[in-house]
C-alpha cells in the first residue's frame, strides 16, 4: 500500500454510505440535528411513563439508525435494550408480518443468550415449532421446519449498553431468511388466530428476558423502512398487532405509510425524521445556514476521527458544493464525499478540489438519471412546477426512491425534487418541447 492509498483508505472507510456509524466510531462522529424527535422520545420513554409503541418514519438515508443509537444508549441503563437490524437479518423482499414476529422473538432470545442471561430456550423453540407446523399445513408440507439455528446465527442484533459501542457494522450477514409467504398461503394464515398466537409466543420470550435481565425490555426494530412500497402496504395492514406485545418498542417505517391510516395514528406514537433542511420553506434561493452547518460538522468530525483536519482534506468550495447537491440527505452527503475522495485519489492528490466535487455530483446525477423512466420524468417535472402530489402512490414511491425529499421546520412539512435531478428534468422538458414543436 503506497502513502497516498494509506492516506485515503481510513477517510474512505469512515465515509462509507452502506453502513451507519456504529461501534467506537459513533460517539465522536454523531451530530445532533434540527427537528429531531429523539430528545423528546427519550423523555417519553422513561420508565414509569405510559406511552404507546413508536413508529419512526423517514425516507432512506435521513439518519434514523444513527439517531436511534443515540436513544438506545441514553436508555440503556433503564431497560434491556434489544437492537434488531432487520435489513441485515431478514429477506425484506419476501417479508410478512409473521417474519417480523419471528425476528422479534429470535432477536430477543439471541441477545439474552449473548448477554449471559441464561434465557429459557423453550418459548423460542415452541414459537418455531408452532409456526413451522402452521406453515407446513398451508403448504401441505408436513416436514417443513424453520431453520432456527441458522436463523439465529444470521440475526444481526445486540444489546445497547451506554458504556459499550453498538457493534452493528461488524456482524452484517449476506444470507437473509424469510418464510416467503405469499398469496393464498399468507391469506390463510392471517385469516385465523395465528397472529394472536404468535404475539403470545413472542410475549413469552420477552417476559423471560425481562425476568432474567431484571428490567423491562425496549426493542428497537430497525430496517422496516427499507421494504419496497408495494410490499410495505401488505405488511403494514397488520402492523397494529404489534400493540399486543409487552414492553416498549420502536419500529422504523417508510415515510408516509401512516398518513392515510387513522388506525395507525391511534395505535402508535408516530414521529418523523426528515432530511436536513438547506433552504427555508418556499425560499429555494436562500440558504438555511443551520442546515449547512450541520453537514459541515458531520464532515469535520468524521475527518477528525481518523486524524486529519477538514480544511486539509477538502477545499471549502468543494465542501459547499457537495452539501448543496446532497439536498440535506445525510447518507447522500456521505456518498458524495466518498466519491469525491475517489476522484482526488485518482488524480494523485491529498485534497478534494472543486472539480473533484463536480465530478462526484455528475457521477451521482448519471446514476439517478439511469433509474428514471419517462413516466418518472413527467411526474417529477410536474411536481417540480406545481408542488402537487397527484397520484399518492406514485408520490410515495418517488419519496421512497429518494427522488422527492421531505423536510420539516417551524411546524411545517414540505417536499422538493432532489437538487441533483433538477437539471435533468429541465433538459427533459426542453427536449419534449422541441419534439412537440412547442418552442
Amino acid at each position: 500500500m503506497n502513502a497516498l492509498t494509506e492516506y485515503w483508505t481510513p477517510l474512505s472507510n469512515i465515509f462509507n454510505p452502506l453502513f451507519p456509524l456504529a461501534g467506537a466510531q459513533w460517539e465522536p462522529c454523531y451530530v445532533e440535528r434540527e427537528e429531531s424527535p429523539i430528545p423528546l422520545l427519550t423523555l417519553a420513554l422513561q420508565p414509569g411513563r405510559v406511552s404507546r409503541p413508536v413508529l419512526l418514519a423517514g425516507a432512506r438515508g435521513t439518519g434514523k439508525t444513527s439517531a436511534l443509537i443515540r436513544l438506545a444508549r441514553s436508555l440503556g441503563d433503564a431497560y434491556t435494550v434489544i437492537w434488531i437490524d432487520l435489513h441485515s437479518s431478514m429477506d425484506l423482499y419476501h417479508f410478512s408480518i409473521l417474519d417480523l414476529l419471528l425476528a422479534l422473538g429470535g432477536g430477543a432470545y439471541k441477545v439474552a443468550v449473548q448477554e449471559g442471561l441464561a434465557p429459557d430456550p423453550q418459548p423460542w423453540q415452541d414459537m418455531v415449532a408452532a409456526l413451522s407446523t402452521l406453515v407446513g399445513e398451508v403448504r401441505r408440507q408436513p416436514a417443513f421446519s424453520i431453520p432456527a439455528d441458522a436463523l439465529l446465527a444470521d440475526m444481526v442484533c445486540a444489546r445497547a449498553d451506554p458504556a459499550e459501542p453498538l457493534p452493528l457494522q461488524e456482524t452484517s450477514k449476506s444470507q437473509r431468511y424469510s418464510l416467503k409467504l405469499v398469496g393464498e398461503e399468507l391469506k390463510q394464515l392471517l385469516a385465523g388466530l395465528v397472529l394472536r398466537e404468535m404475539v403470545g409466543r413472542v410475549n413469552a420470550i420477552f417476559a423471560d428476558v425481562k425476568i432474567k435481565g431484571g428490567r423491562d425490555t425496549l426493542v428497537i426494530a430497525d430496517g422496516l423502512d427499507k421494504i419496497e412500497p408495494a410490499l410495505a402496504e401488505e405488511v403494514f395492514d397488520y402492523i397494529s398487532v404489534l400493540t399486543g406485545l409487552e414492553g416498549r418498542a420502536i419500529y422504523t417505517i417508510p415515510y408516509g405509510f401512516y398518513k392515510s391510516s387513522g388506525q395507525l395514528r391511534e395505535d402508535f406514537e408516530v414521529e418523523e425524521l426528515p432530511n436536513i433542511s438547506l433552504h427555508p420553506y418556499r425560499e429555494p434561493e436562500r440558504r438555511h445556514e443551520p442546515g449547512f452547518a450541520i453537514l459541515h460538522e458531520v464532515a469535520r468530525r468524521r475527518v477528525q476521527a481518523v486524524g486529519h483536519k477538514l480544511e486539509d482534506v477538502i477545499e471549502p468550495e468543494a465542501l459547499e458544493a457537495l452539501i448543496a447537491a446532497s439536498g440535506g440527505v445525510l447518507r447522500g452527503f456521505i456518498k458524495l464525499m466518498r466519491q469525491a475522495m475517489t476522484q482526488a485519489e485518482w488524480r494523485e492528490t491529498h485534497q478534494i478540489s472543486a472539480n473533484d466535487a463536480q465530478w462526484a455530483i455528475g457521477h451521482e446525477r448519471r446514476r439517478m438519471q439511469g433509474a428514471l423512466s419517462p413516466t418518472d420524468m413527467e411526474y417529477l417535472w410536474n411536481f417540480l412546477k406545481t408542488k402537487t402530489w397527484g397520484d399518492e402512490k406514485k408520490f410515495m414511491t418517488e419519496v421512497h426512491q429518494g427522488n422527492i425529499l421531505t423536510y420539516a421546520g417551524k411546524g411545517r412539512i414540505w417536499y422538493t425534487v432532489h437538487p441533483i435531478l433538477v437539471p435533468i428534468l429541465q433538459e427533459w422538458y426542453e427536449e419534449e418541447r422541441e419534439e412537440r414543436g412547442q418552442k
